[in-house]
C-alpha cells in the first residue's frame, strides 16, 4: 500500500467516510468497486452496499482520466437500461439485477479481468494532487 493509499484509509478509518475529502471518498468508491469485482464480479459488486457509489465510482475514474475502467463501469451501469436503470437504493438496485439474464456482465468481466490500466495508481495520483491542495 503506498503512502497515500494508507493515508486514505488511517482517515476514513479515524474520521468516518463523509469526513474524507470528495476525492478521498472517490477513491473509496473506485476501492470497492475494484475489491468487489475481483472478488464476484459485477453483479456480486452491484448486489452488495458498494454499488450504491457506482456513479461516486465513475465520476473519480472519469477525473482520474482511467479510461478503460470508466468505460467497463459506465457499460455495466447501462445494463441496468433494460430493466429501468440503475438505483443506487441497494434494495430497488437488486431488484432490477434478479430480471437480468445470468450472463449479463460476462463480457464486461473478461474485459476488466483482463484489464491493463493500472487505474488505481491514476486514482491514487488525483487523491494525492487533493492532499497537497487541502495540506493533508
Amino acid at each position: 500500500m503506498d503512502r497515500t493509499e494508507a493515508l486514505v484509509h488511517d482517515r476514513w478509518k479515524q474520521h468516518g467516510f463523509e469526513s474524507l475529502l470528495p476525492e478521498e471518498q472517490g477513491y473509496v468508491a473506485v476501492w470497492w468497486f475494484a475489491m468487489e469485482v475481483n472478488n464476484g464480479g459485477f453483479d456480486q459488486y452491484f448486489r452488495n452496499n458498494s454499488g450504491d457509489a457506482a456513479r461516486l465510482a465513475l465520476d473519480m475514474l472519469h477525473q482520474s482520466e482511467a479510461r478503460e475502467t470508466h468505460s467497463l463501469l459506465r457499460a455495466a451501469l447501462l445494463v441496468f437500461e433494460q430493466v429501468g436503470g440503475y438505483r443506487a437504493d441497494r434494495e430497488a438496485r437488486n431488484s432490477r439485477l434478479d430480471k437480468l439474464p445470468a450472463n449479463a456482465f460476462d463480457d464486461l468481466e473478461s474485459q476488466f479481468y483482463d484489464g491493463q490500466e493500472h487505474f488505481m495508481s491514476k486514482v491514487l495520483s488525483v487523491v494525492a494532487q487533493a492532499h497537497i491542495r487541502a495540506n493533508v
